[in-house]
C-alpha cells in the first residue's frame, strides 16, 4: 500500500470512528448492509435482531429461501456487507439520501434483563465463552441479577458486552443520521411498516426466528430490579432513556 492509499484509509477509519465509538470489530459485526436495497441497518442485540437481518437478506438475495445463509449471524455467508469490505462506498452511502439507514431500540430495563437471563443465567449445563470472561465457573451457580447490574455499572463502554452496551453508544447517535427508527415495543408493526415503504416480505418461517433467545423479560421486571438497580440501570442507559424517550420508572 503506498503512503497515499495508507493516509486515505486512516482518514476512512477515522471518519468511521468519528460515527460509531464502539471497538472496530463491534461496529464491523453489527452494521448491516444491504447494498442492492440500499439499507443500512444498524443492529441493536436484544432487540430483534434475528428476525429483522433474514428479512433484509432475503431481499438481498432476490427473494430466494434457497440462497439464504444456514445461520443468520454468520457474517461469513451474510449476503449483507460490513463496512469494512468497502469502507469508502460505505461511508459515501451513508450520507446519501436514496440510502436508508434504520435501526431498532428497547426499553432498557428490559433489555438489560432479558441479556442477562439470556446470555448469563442461559442453560446451567453450558458455560459460553461470555460466561468465562465474566469469571462463571463451571456448573448450575449463576451471577444474581444485582451481581450483573454492579458489575457493568463499573464498566468502561468500550469494555461492555454489546448485549448489554448502551443502544445510543452502538448506534452511534446522534451522530449517525437516522431515516427510521423503530421499536421493540411495536417490532411487527414498525418492521412491517418499513417493509412496506421499501418492497421486502417475510421468507417462510421468519417469525419464528428469534424464539431460542427470547426471554419474556418485559413481564419479568418487576421480579428482578429492586429500587438501587433501577437507579443503577438509569444511571448506566441514562442516554438511552434520554434520547429514545422511555421512562425512568418500571413499567407497571
Amino acid at each position: 500500500m503506498s503512503e497515499s492509499q495508507s493516509e486515505e484509509s486512516a482518514n476512512l477509519d477515522r471518519r468511521l470512528a468519528a460515527l460509531f465509538p464502539p471497538l472496530r470489530k463491534h461496529v464491523f459485526y453489527l452494521v448491516n448492509w444491504a447494498v442492492k436495497q440500499r439499507l443500512i441497518y444498524v443492529e441493536t442485540p436484544k432487540v430483534g435482531c434475528t428476525l429483522i437481518k433474514r428479512v433484509m437478506q432475503f431481499a438481498e438475495c432476490g427473494f430466494d429461501e434457497d440462497a439464504l445463509p444456514e445461520d443468520v449471524h454468520d457474517r461469513r455467508t451474510s449476503p449483507l456487507r460490513s463496512p469494512k469490505d468497502d469502507l469508502a462506498s460505505f461511508l459515501a452511502e451513508l450520507d446519501s439520501d436514496a440510502c436508508l439507514t434504520f435501526s431498532f431500540v428497547r426499553n432498557p430495563f428490559s433489555r438489560f434483563l432479558s441479556a442477562y437471563l439470556d446470555k448469563i443465567v442461559g442453560d446451567p449445563e453450558v458455560i459460553t465463552d461470555r460466561q468465562k470472561r465474566l469469571g462463571i465457573g463451571p456448573g448450575p451457580e449463576r451471577p444474581s441479577f444485582d451481581e450483573l447490574v454492579e458489575f457493568v455499572y463499573d464498566q468502561p463502554r468500550l469494555d461492555m458486552d454489546v448485549h448489554w452496551a448502551p443502544q445510543s453508544f452502538l448506534l452511534g447517535w446522534p451522530r449517525v443520521r437516522y431515516g427510521f427508527l423503530g421499536r421493540f415495543e411495536r417490532l411487527s408493526e414498525d418492521l412491517e411498516m418499513l417493509m412496506a415503504s421499501r418492497g421486502l416480505r417475510y421468507p417462510a418461517g421468519a417469525r419464528r426466528l428469534g424464539v431460542r433467545h427470547a426471554t419474556g423479560a418485559d413481564a419479568k421486571l418487576a421480579a428482578y430490579f429492586s429500587e438501587p438497580t433501577r437507579r443503577r440501570v438509569v444511571e448506566i442507559y441514562g442516554d438511552d432513556f434520554s434520547h429514545f424517550d422511555y421512562p425512568t420508572t418500571l413499567p407497571s
